[in-house]
């Protein structure tokens, strides 16, 4: 009896380590019903097509709020879009840009230095000074982000919860002229290829 006693004890250690292994502890190939089982219909914020918003995840990150996941009916869960929080910021941005600039580091102690990082404002923009920092966040004239492509020896170095991830974006979102937030997406293995059935797809059904 104390032997059965310590071997549950162990796999109730050990099994969430193992099932939940991926980013937040979303798996890929993951079904929207498993999904929902391990966060609970009270945390689905919406349900619709591919995508289910949730408010919680297995292992669930302080910095964010929200999790998008895409979910192929064929092949399950290939991208996780994490939420974060509201950042309130001065109108320059500043703080918004330290968030931005620790996120990366942390995310380049497990990836590496980012593959390409962007920071730049669109030619023909009107909002170019310093402190339309964030009103040009939120028209989408103004991009502060990066990305990684994660190979195979970078999945390997990472562990389990970097399995099937072929690519990490970063990305700063303007909300108001005080206020942003950060949003990271992990894609995986077979996105690209859903993705350009679903635009031709999309292409067909516009044609008619």
């Amino acid at each position: 009896m104390k032997r059965f006693a310590l071997i549950l004890a162990m796999l109730t250690v050990l099994l969430p380590a193992a099932c939940f292994a991926g980013p937040f502890g979303f798996d890929y190939g993951m079904t929207k019903d498993q999904v929902i089982t391990m966060v609970g219909k009270d945390n689905v914020l919406k349900n619709e097509g591919f995508l289910l918003r949730v408010s919680s995840a297995p292992k669930p990150d302080d910095k964010f709020e929200t999790y998008i996941l895409l979910i192929s009916p064929e092949k399950g869960l290939l991208k996780i879009i994490a939420t974060g929080k509201t950042i309130g910021t001065s109108e320059f941005g500043t703080e918004l840009r330290v968030f931005f600039g620790a996120m990366r580091d942390s995310l380049a102690k497990k990836y590496g230095p980012p593959a390409q990082s962007f920071d730049f404002l669109q030619p023909d923009s009107h909002l170019d000074s310093p402190s339309a920092f964030t009103e040009s966040l939120r028209k989408r004239q103004r991009m502060l982000a990066c990305n990684w492509d994660v190979n195979a020896e970078q999945r390997k170095s990472v562990g389990p919860e970097a399995d099937h991830l072929i690519g990490v974006i970063l990305e700063t979102r303007g909300l108001r002229r005080n206020a942003g937030w950060l949003e990271v997406t992990y894609e995986l293995d077979g996105f690209s290829q859903f993705n350009e059935e679903m635009t031709k797809k999309t292409a067909q059904v516009n044609k008619k």
